[in-house]
């Protein structure tokens, strides 16, 4: 199974734990079973086994309602790009840079090392910007079960 036609990886089924009057939920999700998509790389199996979260729902819930909390498949592809798009930018600008100031392989090298050096501070600012966007991407629906 290709893991970009796998959506089970996006998805968290739960419970509602509590409820309260301006809408927002708390739920018990559960880890799901190892998808087939990435063989079981899945950062669910980390955490323990049921975990609870609040959200913001227009919805009508009750307390032991199911529901599906699901991720699209895009925003996922964006988080990745800049997680791992921020440091390979990074090493090829100060590779390049690092190139044009002396016209030498080792000013390219040192300019790599330079940019890499960067990722640490640029790269949180960017995880915090593409969780921010995953966060307001999130669904929560019904279980249809």
């Amino acid at each position: 199974m290709n893991f970009a036609s796998s959506s089970a990886c996006f998805r968290a089924a739960g419970r509602v734990v509590r409820t309260a009057a301006n809408g927002r939920v708390e739920l018990a999700l559960e880890a799901p079973r190892g998808c087939r998509g990435c063989e079981g790389l899945c950062a669910w199996r980390r955490l323990p086994h049921t975990r609870c979260t609040t959200f913001a729902t227009p919805l009508e819930l009750a307390e032991g309602d199911r529901v599906v909390l699901s991720v699209p498949e895009s925003a996922l592809v964006l988080c990745a790009l800049a997680v791992y798009g921020v440091p390979f930018a990074m090493l090829l600008a100060g590779a390049l840079a690092g190139w044009a100031a002396t016209a030498t392989d080792v000013g390219g090298i040192g300019g790599a090392g330079a940019g890499l050096v960067a990722v640490p501070w640029l790269s949180r600012a960017v995880r915090r910007l593409a969780e921010q966007r995953l966060v307001r991407q999130l669904t929560l629906t019904p279980d249809a079960r």
